[in-house]
């Protein structure tokens, strides 16, 4: 869309993760079809700059820190015209049940205290996604209190946010990756652009670390980067570290300030969210429930009216993506990296049906003293608000799944307590404790094939990178985990016992691989390689189709 005056040009780096973003090109593969966002809505918006846009409630164009309300029954544009050299800065923003705000596809820059949506917020569609760079950044403002700090889109509101498509997200290596040397060859061509964030998973457990690309070359499986590789990283043929890709387009952020009490935005969803290409940096909000990066609360069941994919979290201060209250959502093809507490995380116990696909969590810390011992009795945690508000996170796992009616498939689980968890819950907590009949533990487990874990459960000498165990209660007011042998009882739909099945999966560097303290478990295809155990598993159980490799080639592996 053509203004006055000279076009913004993309966003600057950002501090430790900048995107320079050269091209509004889209890859080739997944080009955007038709014209631009702002060329798509020809006569049925008004432009933000625009003094008639505002008349019809009787105010004027919104000026630099105020409180802004959309009018209602309006539409209204975002273009490079709308403010001074693409910036502004406002206190609030609120988007009324009648009105929608939209984004044109120009590079832009918001900082706010809060964003309230009960209309609509747009930044493309699944079609026509946003190739330019827009980011947004929510700042401590007058009035705004930690819990409204951040975007939140209110029941009946829509929030569609679609960025750029960078394939794949996450890939392998295809060699070792020396230390010292500044490349590194994939599996997987990737579409990665210079300037953008990877994080390189370990080899050993526990020294993954960050680093700018620089180029890629013309068939896309070797990446030269900024900055020469810290660690040595596994390329082998029993397995290979992941390289996650952290950066995109599209921008949720804090201040650095945030940094000193842990406390930045967060994205609470109570109505639609499609969320696409979307990076969160430094979101979240320590011990603060409720307060998280990706925060789908209370949707209920979704009827693919809600999802996120290819979107990433870095440096969270408390989880990454949350399912509350909510069934049947699809989160495929995200990336997590380094990040307070359970990261892709299943709050109550009653969330089922959701599918968790080709996700990957890496760097993810435990919440207070991690939780330990030297017996089958664990270590035992109780809630405290200031400093360990779910005591479960301190056994804190890439993937925590209190109720196991959900499907895995195809995801990896780097650093943690656990690389995927499936504690023991009696009864659901939080929002749901009033369905005291229902029983997390004994729900069916629906999927599990293709995950692979490793460089975890160093914490505790008989945990698993799959650890089916600890405990999670409510006593006196007040949530208690253990850590220990907790038995599992898996029945089907119908109340009868069944079996957990595990399927095509591998661990390494993950002490017990997998610890299965239920009574009936199946593992099958499975590989273990540079464990303290192959499988440890209990009851009716069956381990078959396996490779137990106590020592392979990677020589870092201790």
């Amino acid at each position: 869309m053509a203004c006055s005056g000279p076009r913004p040009e993309a966003n600057p780096s950002i501090s430790q993760f900048p995107l320079h973003i050269h091209d509004n090109r889209a890859p080739k593969a997944h080009a955007a079809a038709g014209p631009k966002l702002a060329h798509v809505f020809v006569t049925c918006y008004s432009r933000w700059e625009e003094s008639r846009t505002w008349q019809a409630d009787g105010k004027q164009i919104p000026r630099t820190g105020e409180s802004v309300v959309l009018p209602k029954n309006s539409r209204v544009l975002i273009t490079a015209c709308s403010w001074p050299g693409g910036s502004a800065t406002f206190n609030s923003i609120d988007i009324p049940s009648s009105s929608e705000l939209i984004f044109d596809d120009t590079p832009l820059k918001l900082t706010v205290g809060a964003i309230w949506v009960a209309g609509k917020l747009s930044m493309g569609a699944a079609a026509c996604r946003i190739q330019s760079s827009i980011l947004i950044t929510f700042s401590k403002q007058l009035g705004i209190g930690d819990s409204d700090l951040g975007l939140q889109v209110w029941p009946g509101g829509s929030l569609n946010m679609h960025g750029r498509y960078y394939s794949p997200t996450w890939t392998r290596l295809e060699a070792t990756m020396v230390s010292g040397a500044n490349w590194a060859r994939v599996q997987e061509p990737v579409n990665w652009l210079p300037g953008q964030l990877v994080a390189i998973t370990t080899s050993t457990f526990k020294d993954e670390y960050e680093n700018q690309v620089e180029q890629v070359s013309s068939d896309g499986k070797t990446i030269i980067f900024r900055g020469d590789a810290k660690f040595p990283h596994y390329g082998g043929s029993e397995y290979q570290s992941e390289l996650l890709l952290l950066s995109r387009n599209l921008v949720l952020q804090s201040t650095a300030a945030a940094e000193s009490n842990r406390k930045g935005g967060h994205v609470r969803i109570m109505g639609n969210g499609r969320i696409q290409g979307v990076m969160a940096y430094r979101m979240g909000q320590r011990n603060i429930r409720g307060s998280y990066p990706f925060h789908f609360h209370h949707l209920g069941w979704v009827n693919g009216d809600s999802y996120i994919t290819d979107s990433s979290v870095y440096h969270s201060f408390y989880r990454c993506y949350v399912m509350h209250g909510t069934h049947n959502l699809l989160v495929k093809d995200n990336t997590a990296f380094h990040a307070d507490g359970h990261c892709f995380y299943l709050e109550d116990g009653v969330e089922e049906h959701n599918l968790l696909e080709h996700n990957a969590a890496a760097f993810i810390h435990v919440i207070g003293r991690p939780a330990g011992g030297i017996t089958q009795d664990g270590t035992v945690h109780v809630q405290d608000a200031s400093t360990l508000e779910q005591p479960a996170d301190a056994a804190a796992a890439g993937f925590y799944v209190p109720n196991s009616n959900n499907a895995l498939i195809n995801n990896a689980a780097s650093g943690g307590w656990a690389g995927f968890s499936f504690p023991r819950l009696d009864a659901p907590i939080g929002d749901f404790s009033w369905m005291a009949d229902f029983k997390p533990h004994q729900r069916p487990l629906k999927q599990f094939d293709g995950n692979t874990v490793h460089s975890t459960a160093y914490f505790f000498s008989m945990a698993g990178g799959i650890y089916v165990g600890g405990r999670l209660w409510m006593s006196n007011g007040r949530l208690i985990y253990s850590s220990g042998r907790w038995v599992h009882d898996t029945r089907d739909e119908q109340g009868r016992p069944a079996t957990m099945v595990f399927t095509n999966n591998k661990a390494w560097l993950a002490q017990w691989s997998i610890s299965h303290w239920g009574d009936r478990v199946r593992v099958d295809s499975w590989e273990a390689h540079d464990c303290s155990r192959g499988a440890n598993v209990f009851g009716d159980a069956s381990v078959s189709n396996a490779l137990i490799n106590g020592r392979s080639a990677n020589q870092w592996s201790g």
